[in-house]
């Protein structure tokens, strides 16, 4: 059997000599007293000492190979260093030094084991207690240790060797041929001359193989062994099948990965911390009109030298310094195509996804080119990045010629809209009508943020002058209806009062009828007024507040029921719903009650109300009426349009309906009634709470 202090030196947990060491600062924390003796040194003087300053100064060891040793156990791996120790006044020893991380997560703490390593002398004079007790350590594992003296060609092997092998102990043949039979055919010669080659270099011998077993099953090990001097090599075996199988489906799922990204119609690369390309596919070479042989292996920058100083470098280098996604817009101008890149933090590198956007680019541009809108970006710092837009030539500007220059120094002149860039860069969407010269432009600016900081600025601006003409065009209109018509029909109606109570018999009659379409007349052109000055009101400049939904129907309910006791009104409305809109929303809701009943013959008629509340706030006025055909459903809200079966009236009232709730930012609609009539729909914001409260201050 071979001695037990062969066996000390390859399992070092028997009863060696330990000191442990914090990583971070490579102190000796802990000193047992065999390793103090072995260094001749005390376990009090060590601990707190550095342990490289130790070594080297006392037992003059190799500085560098140290450092080397310490950093690769800091990094989780192992090393030896083999050094001579003093064994008396003038003896030494040779002994090695074993430096190991603890196993866990994380490396909290380094092993440092010292052991003699044996002579021929200490082989012949071994305790046999010690190889007992390592027989114990060994039974019922995966690794066996083995003996082979070259000279004799004997060959020994523990029990636990055997059982690794499929052999019951004690029946193992002990030569190089009966155990070279063992060893899978295809990597005999691999084991051959793998051993060759630590006996000529003097080296440690590794390799990984097959072996078939004596009941027939084939297993892989790992084998590793130590040439010495007096002809022997010693070593252990490690059965490692459920590793390598598990490598293997790593491979196969890797595979299945790679066969997935050859498929993807996007160029699919990565690099590692290098920036080396270790995968790329097909996409992506072709893209460059290479191969992929030629892009693996290389650096990114030198595959790509454009690249450098870019956003695409930019985004690169943020995921590597933050381990996050990250993406942009490039432009590969040697190619002329653009691209949308996805970069991820993938094994020690990273991982990038990019797909071809120039069609969009094209298809985007047409649009551009083809409307009257100004597209633009600005960064952070308020430069633009970009300018197109077939309204720049309004401005008498082509496309991009603003770029590099600042916004703020090119609309300096202009603070409205220097404003509005600063709040876009802090975050807020803004909304603006912009005069510039003869022009009008509305005037959009988005805020583009990523990780919640704001990068850019997305601006769109669509030339409006026509449109700003028209506004003009009915705000004149408009003070000819306040001025001229409305002063008109009072002076009427005041002159008809007077002949009405004045004359009699028909006479009088007439002078009523004038009073009367005086009074209609006042109430359309009032009616009017209003939807031209919500027509005319910019977006941004209109005012809502609370109204009370509930209080409005209540009211209007209990007139009409008054005015019309022919007609059955039902209605279910909780107290208290509350909407976002103006005054103008009784208009609303009484047009369309005053509409089911000018519009449909009143005889057995009933109108049914319901209000409720969720997440907006939705009116239903139904009628038994004969109803509204599909096809008319959308047209009714169209000026001049009328419903149900009288087609009577200007239709004006459900046109006023559609602007204001439009304006409201809710929408109209009719549906076929329960009741075979037609039921109108309405859909209201419901009041956010600053708004109710800032109404109950104007109330207040």
């Amino acid at each position: 059997m071979a001695d037990a202090a062969i066996y000390r030196a390859v399992f070092e947990e028997l009863d060696e000599p330990i000191a442990i060491l914090d990583p971070k600062t490579g102190r000796y924390e802990h000193v047992n007293s065999r390793y103090a003796d072995l260094v001749r040194s005390e376990s009090t003087r060590l601990e707190g000492a550095t342990f490289v300053e130790h070594v080297v100064d006392d037992l003059a060891l190799d500085r560098e190979t140290v450092a080397a040793g310490l950093d690769a156990a800091r990094r989780g791996d192992s090393r030896t260093i083999e050094c001579d120790l003093q064994a008396g006044s003038d003896d030494t020893r040779p002994a090695e030094f074993e430096l190991a991380p603890f196993e866990s997560n994380a490396v909290d703490s380094i092993r440092a084991a010292v052991q003699l390593r044996p002579t021929r002398a200490s082989a012949e004079t071994a305790d046999d207690e010690a190889t007992r007790r390592l027989e114990v350590a060994l039974e019922g594992t995966d690794t066996g240790v083995w003996e082979w003296n070259m000279e004799t060609d004997e060959v020994i092997w523990t029990d636990s060797m055997e059982r690794l092998f499929g052999l019951e102990p004690g029946t193992f043949e002990e030569t190089f041929d009966a155990f070279a039979k063992r060893v899978h055919p295809d990597d005999r010669e691999s084991v051959q001359e793998a051993i060759e080659r630590a006996v000529e270099r003097d080296d440690i011998f590794q390799i990984e193989y097959r072996i078939q077993r004596d009941d027939g099953e084939q297993r892989w090990v790992y084998a590793r062994g130590e040439v010495h001097d007096d002809g022997r090599i010693v070593g252990i075996v490690t059965d490692i099948t459920t590793h390598k199988e598990q490598e293997a489906e790593l491979e196969r799922k890797r595979q299945q990965y790679r066969e997935l990204v050859d498929q993807l119609p996007e160029a699919y690369y990565t690099f590692d911390s290098d920036w080396t390309m270790t995968y790329c596919n097909e996409v992506l070479a072709d893209r460059f009109d290479t191969s992929i042989e030629e892009l693996r292996g290389r650096s990114v920058w030198e595959a790509f030298p454009d690249i450098r100083g870019t956003d695409l470098e930019k985004t690169f280098r943020t995921v590597a310094e933050t381990g996050e996604p990250a993406s942009c817009e490039y432009h590969v101008e040697s190619q002329g195509f653009w691209v949308d890149v996805q970069a991820y933090p993938y094994d020690d590198g990273i991982a990038v996804i990019s797909a071809d956007i120039t069609e969009q680019k094209e298809k985007l541009s047409l649009v551009l080119e083809a409307l009257p809108l100004v597209f633009y970006q600005i960064d952070a710092d308020g430069t633009f990045l970009e300018s197109r837009g077939k309204a720049l030539e309004e401005l008498g500007l082509e496309t991009d010629e603003l770029v590099g220059e600042s916004a703020f120094d090119v609309y300096a002149e202009q603070p409205n809209v220097v404003a509005a860039i600063e709040q876009a860069l802090d975050g807020d969407a803004v909304s603006q009508t912009v005069e510039v010269g003869t022009n009008h432009f509305l005037a959009e600016y988005r805020p583009v943020e990523e990780d919640g900081v704001v990068t850019s600025v997305i601006g769109v601006a669509m030339d409006v002058t026509e449109l700003e003409r028209q506004r003009e065009q009915m705000e004149f209109f408009n003070s000819i209806l306040r001025h001229d018509v409305l002063n008109g029909m009072t002076v009427i109606k005041a002159r008809g009062e007077i002949l009405a109570e004045e004359l009699d018999g028909d006479l009088g009659q007439y002078a009523r009828t004038i009073v009367d379409w005086c009074t209609t007349t006042t109430e359309v052109t009032q009616r009017v007024q209003r939807v031209v000055e919500t027509l005319t009101t910019p977006e941004d400049s209109l005012q809502f507040d609370t109204i009370d939904v509930s209080a409005i129907l209540d009211r209007k309910l209990s007139e009409l029921e008054t005015a019309h006791p022919g007609i059955e009104f039902e209605h279910d409305v909780a107290p208290g719903i509350e909407a976002r809109a103006d005054e103008l929303l009784s208009e609303v809701l009484g047009n369309i009650l005053l509409n089911a009943i000018e519009h449909t013959d009143t005889e057995d008629l009933t109108i049914d109300v319901t209000a409720a509340v969720d997440e907006d706030v939705r009116i239903r006025i139904a009628d038994t009426g004969v109803g509204i055909v599909d096809e008319r459903k959308e047209s009714v809200f169209r000026r001049g349009e009328t419903s149900h079966a009288k087609e009577t009236g200007s239709g004006f009232g459900l046109f006023f309906v559609d602007v204001m709730v439009d304006k409201y930012g809710g929408e109209v609609w009719v549906e076929d009634a329960d009741t075979g009539g037609a039921c109108f729909v309405l859909e209201l914001p419901r009041a956010s709470e600053s708004t109710s409260r800032r109404s109950e201050g104007a109330q207040g």
